[in-house]
């Protein structure tokens, strides 16, 4: 789509899609709208998917909605919010992040991590920045 320069933050990624005049209705998206709509899952599970589904669609720019013909039920935002809330209370936020976070030493919210890791994972792999032994930029690095 001939983006240049690159977007470098998540607004100007998001104005760049809602501007761009590449972006377009074709039947592949269709199809991929459709499938995301309506999934090949059980019952029980497809209504809770409706609802994350809805929510991420409503956070799409007005214009690209238009685009993908995505209509959407009132307050599909909020439900969406509330449906990601209740599984984030649910299953805690991801253990990725949390790894992440332990990994690049940024402190890790109480709380937030209803799974615990295990002291292999928090190891950093052969050649990261940590490695036990090496010496690290300020931490006695001459």
């Amino acid at each position: 789509l001939d983006a240049d320069p690159l977007p470098t933050t998540s607004a100007e990624l998001t104005q760049w899609v809602a501007q761009n005049p590449g972006v377009a209705r074709s039947d592949a998206q269709g199809r991929a709208i459709e499938f995301l709509r309506r999934p090949p899952l059980p019952l029980g599970v497809r209504v809770p998917y409706a609802l994350l589904f809805n929510g991420a669609a409503a956070t799409v720019s007005p214009n690209v909605a238009d685009t993908l013909d995505i209509g959407l039920p009132p307050q599909s935002e909020s439900v969406g919010r509330l449906a990601v809330s209740g599984l984030r209370w649910a299953l805690g936020s991801s253990p990725s992040w949390h790894l992440a976070l332990v990994r690049c030493g940024a402190p890790v919210p109480d709380g937030l991590f209803k799974q615990p890791l295990d002291a292999a994972a928090q190891e950093p792999a052969a050649g990261e920045p940590g490695m036990p032994g090496e010496p690290q930029a300020g931490r006695g690095a001459a």
